[in-house]
């Protein structure tokens, strides 16, 4: 079931919940305890024996302010996710403090992993995808043919926060192989393979160093805040 948040004006967020057969995946929980509260209040309806499982597909505030709605639920993310989360904690409060939805209070996950985790009873899984950020895991359910990308695909152009563009290409070619699944990002509201195709297309001319202008001037400033998150990355580096 996906849940979707418009508070913000500038972008909308989605929170999937899946009800398995053993427990209940919540996947990212957006700004805070607050506007979890339609989360837990569908999850006491339809499936309040179930163990909740919290998910969290990287670090960044708007995916993870929410995880102090679950005190006594496990909270499964990336090994990197919870030393960028630790890392950043602080900084990410302090500088979107307006974005809170109620008292936002850290909470890490409780149980991490490198490469692959799943649960073959509840016939979920997730992955480590690196794209947008090098801690960005893909969550899978099986059973319904649902594929939780994250912040991995984005409207109308990726945001790259990761020097790593040949992951994020590699991430984005492994969801083009994937056959009858419906993908859902945390932010685009239309997920379809035309969008993977601009994303990954993008990602290429980036990568061979294309001269690229955009009509549409917020896909521009999106595509400027690249250039310069690469360039400040490369200069770093050497």
């Amino acid at each position: 079931m996906l849940i979707l948040f418009d508070e913000v004006q500038e972008w909308i967020a989605h929170t999937y919940v899946c009800f398995a057969a053993k427990h209940t995946y919540v996947i990212d929980t957006y700004c805070g305890p607050d506007s979890m509260q339609e989360v837990t209040e569908l999850i006491r309806e339809l499936a309040s024996q179930q163990p909740v499982v919290v998910v969290n597909t990287h670090f960044h505030w708007d995916h993870i302010w929410g995880n102090c709605a679950f005190p006594e639920s496990r909270i499964i993310a990336h090994g990197r996710c919870r030393e960028l989360m630790e890392m950043h904690w602080d900084k990410q409060l302090k500088e979107n403090e307006t974005f809170q939805f109620g008292q936002v209070i850290k909470h890490l996950p409780t149980e991490v992993f490198q490469n692959r985790w799943e649960d073959p009873d509840d016939h979920v899984s997730l992955v480590h995808t690196p794209g947008h950020t090098e801690d960005s895991i893909t969550f899978f359910d099986h059973e319904d043919g649902i594929v939780f990308v994250g912040d991995n695909l984005e409207a109308p152009l990726p945001y790259i926060e990761s020097p790593d563009l040949d992951a994020y290409i590699a991430t984005l070619e492994s969801y083009r192989s994937l056959k009858d699944v419906y993908m859902i990002s945390s932010h685009a509201q239309n997920t379809d393979r035309d969008l993977l195709l601009d994303n990954l297309n993008y990602l290429k001319k980036l990568r061979a160093g294309e001269a690229l202008y955009f009509i549409d001037p917020y896909a521009q400033q999106i595509h400027h805040t690249n250039l310069a998150y690469l360039k400040a990355q490369a200069c770093s580096f050497h």
